[in-house]
């Protein structure tokens, strides 16, 4: 991931989409797998190689040149609703990314998306979008996000740090919100 990272910054690529972040959690090569096959007899010990993997991982993204869209499974659990017919259905729900602990506080924007295609924004910095609810995102949902943007860098002598420098939303990797995002960079 971070090779591929510096090769894309090196040819300035503005937009990059990370589809599978939970892989490097715990995929082939990835932070739970050096821990398994870590020698160390202490538990402790095993992440002394791992743990900072994984922050050069998340250093990588925060300090990319674009803007980087990542995408992560959920943990899913069944849970019992009402079916509005007065009869109980099973419906699956997603918990938490397959990723580190907190690892949702690295982002600009954090969200998920249900098997219904509504995408909840559970924290964000971008206030246009904070703890919204919104049905198959696409073009205009960017463009609320774009419009912020835009705003916060004309108004910022900051410019390095836009406030959009890194997002992850389980489905935002459609063609209209890459296509928004294009004149933005």
């Amino acid at each position: 991931y971070i090779a591929a990272l510096e090769l894309l910054a090196k040819h300035k690529i503005d937009v990059v989409i990370i589809d599978g972040l939970s892989q490097a959690w715990e995929g082939v090569d990835g932070t739970l797998e050096t821990v398994s096959a870590s020698t160390e007899k202490n538990q402790w010990a095993r992440w002394k190689d791992a743990s900072p993997q994984h922050r050069r991982l998340f250093e990588a993204i925060l300090a990319y040149p674009g803007h980087v869209f990542a995408t992560m499974r959920s943990r899913m659990e069944t849970v019992l609703e009402d079916g509005g017919d007065g009869k109980m259905k099973p419906v699956k729900k997603g918990l938490k990314p397959v990723q580190r602990e907190g690892v949702e506080y690295e982002f600009s924007i954090c969200g998920s998306m249900d098997q219904a295609h509504f995408l909840t924004i559970s924290g964000s910095r971008c206030h246009a979008v904070d703890q919204s609810v919104t049905l198959k995102p696409g073009r205009e949902f960017m463009q609320k996000i774009i419009s912020e943007v835009r705003d916060s860098c004309v108004s910022t002598s900051n410019l390095q740090l836009p406030l959009l420098s890194i997002v992850r939303a389980l489905l935002l990797s459609s063609e209209a919100a890459l296509e928004q995002l294009a004149p933005l960079l």
